[in-house]
């Protein structure tokens, strides 16, 4: 506890924040590949490419973790109408803190940002993704 002090205490440093204000932090979800995907409420193609997130996560419930980033400052009830009306159900976030990783500022949606399950991103992907393409990218369907 006193090292705790001494260090300047023991919270995790968040990396964002989920819809409901909670602290996000990627560190949560090492050991899983982690799908950070930046969309927007006005966004076709993102609305589009939602439910094929969902389908990922739904495949593969232990290797993988969808985070859907709102571009746009949409609020809550936004968020949450459109959470709904598609069916999601991995957390979607207000916020998420790239910098640290090296990810530069969003220009264009979407946009996805895939990280190994040690942390390391592997691979930006631009446009409407599928579960299919996500899964290959990452070998997850080898590792059934």
């Amino acid at each position: 506890m006193i090292s705790c002090l001494i260090l300047g205490g023991c919270q995790k440093k968040s990396d964002g924040v989920d819809i409901n204000d909670k602290p996000v932090s990627l560190s949560d979800y090492r050991g899983k590949w982690v799908v950070i995907n930046y969309w927007a409420t006005w966004c076709e193609h993102c609305a589009h490419e939602m439910p094929e997130l969902q389908a990922l996560v739904k495949k593969y419930p232990d290797k993988v973790c969808v985070l859907g980033v709102n571009f746009d400052g949409a609020t809550q009830d936004e968020i949450h109408k459109t959470q709904k009306k598609i069916g999601i159900t991995y957390p979607l976030l207000q916020q998420l803190s790239l910098e640290k990783y090296g990810i530069d500022p969003i220009e264009s949606l979407p946009v996805t940002f895939i990280f190994c399950p040690q942390g390391v991103l592997r691979a930006t992907l631009h446009g409407p993704q599928t579960a299919e393409k996500i899964a290959q990218l990452t070998n997850l369907a080898a590792s059934q």
